[in-house]
């Protein structure tokens, strides 16, 4: 789930709560967040965090493992293809080394600069039954505010550059080292649909 439509989500389910809020919102959120009762805020709060953070961990480990995984197939067939063989065989070797260097060295940056998501109030969290605090609450509205604002962030201009950089530096190494701009092409198209399709999921 998106965490924008949550936030509209909560901002409907505000809209529809007759009761006042007890614990009043101090992260400027939609004044209709002020009449929804402590209850369906902490509801909310508990069920969206925590799908946040599920998301996030699959995200996160999801696209390192297939970056992982991409990287190892292809330095097996470019360790198993002979290197002794004609041309098209030494470049299809070059091909298979140089996506597999940046498969790991993508999945690397994700270890590095996972997406993230704020979810500290996640671990004081109340029990069922058991009635949240104003303190629990501004925190968790903080942490959801935070981890719309860290999504924000992982679709901004830089991250698509990255994505270029990546997918131009190995069709240029094949391209230029190898005279071969066919597996070129196909290499540097696999490294722009797989980049840019993280940002879309």
């Amino acid at each position: 789930m998106k965490l924008s439509a949550c936030l509209l989500g909560l901002a409907s389910l505000a809209e529809s709560a007759g009761a006042r809020a007890v614990c009043p919102s101090q992260t400027g959120a939609s004044p209709a967040l002020m009449r929804q009762s402590v209850d369906e805020r902490a509801r909310f709060l508990r069920r969206t965090l925590d799908e946040q953070r599920t998301r996030t961990l699959w995200w996160n480990w999801g696209f390192a493992s297939l970056g992982y995984a991409l990287g190892a197939g292809q330095l097996v067939l470019g360790l198993t293809t002979d290197q002794d063989g004609g041309p098209g065989e030494r470049n299809r070797k070059a091909f298979f080394l140089v996506n597999a260097t940046r498969s790991t060295l993508a999945a690397t940056w994700l270890v590095l600069q996972p997406l993230r998501i704020s979810a500290r109030s996640l671990r004081p969290l109340p029990t069922a039954g058991d009635p949240p605090s104003c303190s629990w609450l501004v925190a968790a509205e903080t942490d959801l505010a935070l981890t719309a604002r860290y999504q924000t962030e992982q679709h901004s201009p830089l991250k698509h550059v990255v994505v270029g950089v990546a997918a131009l530096a190995s069709g240029l190494t094949l391209g230029l080292g190898f005279d071969e701009w066919q597996l070129s092409a196909v290499s540097a198209g696999m490294a722009l649909v797989i980049g840019e399709t993280q940002f879309w999921l």
